[in-house]
């Protein structure tokens, strides 16, 4: 799913919406739906306590995306066919409140607070800015996360397994579609790391991407089948986070990685979001308006 404001690729269509709307764009792979929750067991630490509704991505973000200038501030909702404006969340019974708050302090909080926050709001951005790069890039650059004293890798990292691994702990449904991510015998392998994050994933390996030019968009978890293993993704405001996940990564993957690399390396590109901005720009050229939005 994306979550994101954008006006690319809608100069036809520039009556349907404002011109500073905020967009959240289904886009998820089908997969099977095999793992189900209790509503009385945790589905991190597997203790049977009281549950709590959790977030698919954080509510943060989802306040992030909202544009309180406007008489209706929600974001827009654009799915395979249709858009709508709306209040709603992805959310559902998963985790006991001691999890939610393990997530918290341990990843959520830093990068909503690091992350794309508005206009000259954006530290992350501001923290690579002031670094040297390890390698120029034709739109942007690399740089060695591990060497930057305001950029905390280990919250980026846990942040970005917690949102994957949420994604494939259950099913969602929102807005008439029920989606589930699959990290098949990986996903006990992200549950032990949550817990205890100490011990990434032998088979897997995360890229952090930060917007040299940021736009209020949010990208919920997507998959995308490589050779040999599986690529997940998803983008808050300003940065997109990639999960590669199977016993046969390409060692390209591996020496780029935020968690494993020596020096857990950051991008800074333009050209890594292109396919994904054109996705963005094909489905909200081909969604239908309905409800509020049809006045537009």
């Amino acid at each position: 799913m994306l979550l994101y404001a954008c006006n690319e690729g809608r100069q036809r269509h520039t009556r349907r919406y404002p011109t500073t709307v905020v967009f959240v764009i289904i886009s998820f792979t089908n997969v099977p739906l095999t793992r189900t929750t209790s509503a009385t067991v945790c589905a991190l630490c597997l203790r049977p306590e009281p549950i709590v509704t959790s977030h698919l991505l954080p509510a943060g973000v989802y306040r992030l995306l909202r544009d309180n200038e406007r008489r209706n501030p929600n974001p827009v909702i654009v799915g395979e066919t249709t858009s709508t404006q709306t209040a709603d969340q992805v959310a559902a019974p998963l985790l006991c409140w001691d999890c939610e708050e393990h997530f918290n302090n341990r990843g959520e909080r830093w990068v909503l607070q690091n992350c794309f926050r508005g206009p000259g709001e954006f530290k992350m951005l501001d923290a690579l800015r002031a670094a040297k790069p390890l390698h120029p890039l034709d739109e942007g650059a690399v740089y060695a996360g591990a060497q930057i004293a305001d950029i905390d890798m280990d919250s980026l990292v846990y942040f970005a397994s917690s949102v994957i691994w949420r994604a494939a702990a259950r099913t969602w449904g929102y807005w008439g579609s029920r989606e589930q991510l699959s990290l098949g015998p990986y996903f006990e392998d992200f549950r032990l790391y949550l817990l205890n994050p100490w011990s990434f994933p032998v088979s897997a390996a995360v890229w952090v991407n930060v917007w040299p030019v940021p736009v209020m968009l949010s990208v919920l978890p997507r998959t995308l089948r490589g050779q040999g293993y599986r690529h997940h993704n998803f983008s808050i405001p300003g940065i997109t986070f990639h999960v590669f996940v199977g016993q046969r990564l390409p060692l390209g993957l591996l020496l780029a990685c935020a968690a494993r690399s020596s020096d857990r390396m950051v991008f800074l590109s333009n050209d890594m979001n292109a396919a994904l901005l054109q996705g963005i720009a094909r489905k909200v050229l081909g969604s239908r308006p309905t409800g509020s939005l049809r006045e537009k």
